[in-house]
């Protein structure tokens, strides 16, 4: 017959392992599950930044031809507005609230944007590296 402590140990050294395990495996299953969902979302973003660009490049070569691209020597930024009827549709899980995109020159001009890509600030390449 063996004493309690011994039972203890033994359930102990099966027990711990296996919840490690267990829990483990739920928390890896779970980022996952978040890294594809944040994939998703992000890959129908760019598919919304391209529809939406292609759609306006009929209004673009019309101001390209009225020399409305430069605002006191400085080029003027074009935001998109990606939330329209023509792009939006079901998104499914993804949620676009709190991604966007920015686009400078070197001169930290904003080129192009989105809707929440206007409040991005500009950082030079040099100041990251």
């Amino acid at each position: 017959m063996k004493s309690i402590q011994q039972r203890l140990f033994i359930s102990l050294l099966i027990g711990l392992p296996l919840l490690w395990l267990i829990t483990s495996s739920f928390i890896a299953w779970r980022l996952w599950h978040e890294i594809n969902e944040m994939n998703d979302t992000q890959i129908t973003q760019v598919v919304r930044y391209l529809m939406g660009i292609s759609a306006n490049d009929d209004e673009q070569s019309d101001r390209d031809n009225n020399n409305e691209t430069e605002h006191n020597g400085k080029p003027v930024a074009k935001i998109y507005n990606l939330k329209s009827k023509a792009l939006s549709g079901d998104l499914g899980d993804a949620e676009d609230d709190y991604m966007g995109f920015a686009i400078w020159d070197k001169e930290g001009n904003l080129l192009a944007a989105d809707e929440n890509g206007q409040s991005f600030s500009f950082c030079p390449i040099s100041a990251v590296l």
